[in-house]
């Protein structure tokens, strides 16, 4: 069978294949089990017939076989619908773009003129945060209060930031302050985030690649009302920042701005 995937989040297809083969996205999230998609990048209908061919024991210890198909840049219409009649529908193909990519209302039709099945992923499910929950609880006799597991699956955006947060509280052994101080930064707007040794991990965490520079404007005014040693120390390296950035396009913005982080993790420290 074909399908296309349309998901808000990657958590919401990972929920879906547990669902369909049967296993525990619990163990999923936690590494216990892991699917071993064979992804393939399409850049022609003309090749897929080729391209897309059967492989053996794509999920190892998983019984169906399930191929990934990427094919963004590319659209479905009728002048492709031909090509696509003859694809091998003896597998399962997954089709997908990337989170937040729907087809239109036309390639839809040309879809479902071809007898393929459109997934759709939005929402994530109470139910299912409830159960990552108490099986987490249990296999780690972890002990929270009813406040604070309404918090986790209430304020949590997704299924992976619920796992991490309960691993933190696991190792910290103090799940009411690890959930306090991350949830009452989570709630601030970011230009009222201060900037930290407490805050810099928000700062990595809330901060887009195409939100750097307004981090960059926001952290330099943050610093001119800190500490005057510390503060120019990090206005340096705040500004050396900024000008890589604009001068050395070799290496990607967010890895400078990863590296700002650190240094001034280091620094707080």
């Amino acid at each position: 069978m074909i399908f296309y995937l349309d998901y808000s989040d990657w958590d919401l297809v990972l929920e879906y294949f547990a669902n369909l083969q049967k296993v525990s996205l619990y163990e999923i999230l936690l590494g216990k089990k892991v699917f071993q998609f064979n992804k393939i990048k399409l850049t022609s209908w003309s090749s897929a017939q080729y391209e897309i061919s059967p492989s053996d024991n794509l999920f190892g210890d998983l019984d169906e076989e399930i191929l990934l198909v990427d094919i963004e840049n590319l659209t479905f219409d009728k002048e492709d619908q031909k090509l696509l009649e003859h694809l091998d529908k003896s597998q399962n193909i997954y089709f997908f773009q990337g989170a937040g990519i729907s087809l239109s209302a036309e390639e839809k039709k040309v879809f479902k003129n071809l007898g393929w099945e459109y997934l759709l992923f939005k929402e994530f499910k109470v139910k299912t945060k409830q159960a990552i929950l108490d099986e987490y609880l249990s296999h780690h006799q972890l002990q929270l209060v009813q406040t604070q597991k309404t918090q986790l699956i209430k304020n949590t955006n997704n299924y992976t930031e619920l796992v991490n947060l309960l691993e933190i509280c696991f190792l910290s052994q103090n799940p009411g302050l690890v959930l306090t101080n991350y949830f009452d930064e989570q709630k601030l707007p970011i230009f009222m985030l201060p900037f930290n040794k407490k805050t810099i991990q928000s700062w990595f965490e809330r901060i887009s690649e195409d939100d750097i520079q307004l981090a960059l404007s926001l952290i330099f005014s943050k610093l001119d009302k800190q500490d005057y040693g510390l503060s120019n120390k990090l206005k340096q390296k705040l500004i050396l920042t900024d000008q890589q950035i604009k001068t050395n396009s070799k290496i990607l913005p967010n890895v400078w701005w990863k590296l700002f982080l650190w240094q001034s993790k280091h620094q707080f420290f």
